[in-house]
């Protein structure tokens, strides 16, 4: 069974566009699949946005595909999502089509470590990057993600210093 993420915009829209979020749920578990949905997660209207990212990102780094909704490239949240989806080559379901490739043994492993590595730093809310910064891809994910959500960075030599 397929794990699939739903993302669109919420933000500025009535009822925070959750009709469209569930309509878009019941479509796929109609279809078998297992759905996380943002406006379940997040039912508090009056929780903060950066907050709500952070326990979306949680979920989403657990799915196997995304599937976006209409209106998710004027969304900066969704672009979040679909950037972190795209990076950890996630199925991308845009209305009925999908996008995706079958992806290297070597590269599923890479982003089961990122998915897990992205799930503690949004859990820990925090990121910390070591000396060689920017050595990988994944660290770039990452930081990408700390900035966008607001998230304090330490880098190494700060930590060196505090030792």
């Amino acid at each position: 069974m397929t794990r699939i993420y739903v993302a669109g915009p919420m933000s500025g829209l009535p009822e925070l566009n959750f009709p469209a979020f569930h309509a878009e749920a019941a479509r796929l578990r109609m279809l078998g699949h297992t759905v996380i949905n943002p406006a379940e997660i997040n039912s508090d209207i009056s929780a903060q946005w950066a907050d709500c990212m952070l326990a979306d990102i949680d979920q989403l780094v657990t799915c196997d595909g995304i599937s976006l909704l209409p209106g998710w490239d004027r969304s900066r949240g969704a672009k979040i999502e679909h950037h972190i989806a795209t990076e950890l080559h996630l199925v991308i379901y845009n209305g009925s089509a999908f996008g995706g490739s079958v992806v290297p043994a070597a590269m599923r492993r890479w982003a089961e470590r990122m998915r897990d590595e992205i799930q503690h730093m949004v859990r820990c809310r925090a990121l910390a990057l070591g000396e060689d910064w920017p050595a990988s891809r994944g660290d770039c994910l990452k930081r990408y993600i700390a900035l966008e959500l607001g998230l304090p960075i330490a880098y190494q030599e700060q930590l060196d210093v505090a030792a």
